[in-house]
Parts: C-alpha cells; structure tokens; sequence
C-alpha cells in the first residue's frame, strides 16, 4: 500500500453546520413535536478514529443586551440518534449531536438534551427570549485536540425564521 502526502488530512476535529441539519419529530417522552437543531463534529482524519467524544455547552451569551447565561454544571451533551454521552466518530465522517429543541408550543425557549443527568441542581441553563445568542460548543476526545465552535442563534417567535448559523472567526 502507498502511503501519499494528502493536503485534506488533519488531525483535528471541526464543529460545523448546515442550515438542513434540523428535524421534527414528535418527542416520545414529551408527547410534542418538536424542531431539533444540530450541528456536526468531522473527524479530518483520513484513517483514525476519534474515540470517546464528549460534547459540552461551554458558554451561553444573549447579545442584546450582553448578559452571561452562566451554564452552571458540566452536563454531556445527547449525540443524535444515540443514548450513550459519548461516540466515535469514524474517519472523513461527520457525526452529529443535538445543539438543542424548540417545543412548539414553546417557540422562545430553549430545551438541550442530556439524559445523563439525574439531578435537578445539575441542568443546563435556561435561555429563553427572543432575540439574538451566541452558544459555544466543545468536544473532547481520548485521542484529538479538543475542539471549539460558536455559533449564532437567532430565536424568534416562529420556528422558520429561527437560525443557528456558524459564528465567522472575528
């Protein structure tokens, strides 16, 4: 097997998002439907698996005006489509995770899922209220450089002009 020098290979993971990556399901346990927000973790590895990926809320900023949603615990993030709080995420692949949910009867509040956590003083913070966020990400590894991502959040009182785009490098 020939081993070539590829200009695309990093070992890196990359948080990134598409305006698609959003589903309605109708949520089981709540008995709602729901919109659900992702945003992708790529792995630029071209032949290694990251292993044990966490991902985290870092921080939370409502923008007008400037106020710190302290997320007061380190909760682990829901992986999409999956129960457990970490993943692999195989290489030259993207693997997603629920940013959050927005009920529809409740357009302006933000729901993340956990499911890992059984205690009421250990739950993420509420952020709620029309108007502009900014939500920054992380994800750990066992074998990758941690990796950030912040991203733009538009909430407003209607799910179609909702956004959450990736925030450009300042």
């Amino acid at each position: 097997m020939q081993r070539c020098w590829d200009p695309h290979w990093r070992n890196e993971l990359i948080l990134e998002r598409e305006p698609t990556q959003s589903t309605n399901p109708w949520h089981e346990g709540l008995q709602k439907n729901t919109r659900y927000f992702a945003i992708g973790v790529r792995n630029c590895h071209r032949n290694r698996v990251a292993r044990n990926c966490y991902v985290y809320l870092e921080k939370a900023i409502r923008l007008d005006p400037r106020t710190e949603i302290d997320p007061k615990a380190t909760i682990e993030i829901k992986w999409a489509g999956y129960t457990l709080p970490n993943a692999h995420i195989l290489p030259r692949t993207v693997r997603e995770f629920d940013a959050f949910y927005i009920i529809h009867e409740q357009l302006e509040k933000l729901n993340i899922s956990t499911m890992f956590t059984d205690a009421p003083s250990y739950v993420l913070p509420q952020i709620q209220g029309k108007g502009l966020y900014e939500l920054q990400y992380v994800v750990y590894s066992d074998n990758f450089p941690t990796a950030h991502g912040t991203f733009k959040l538009d909430l407003n009182s209607s799910l179609d002009l909702t956004t959450l785009e990736m925030k450009e490098p300042s």
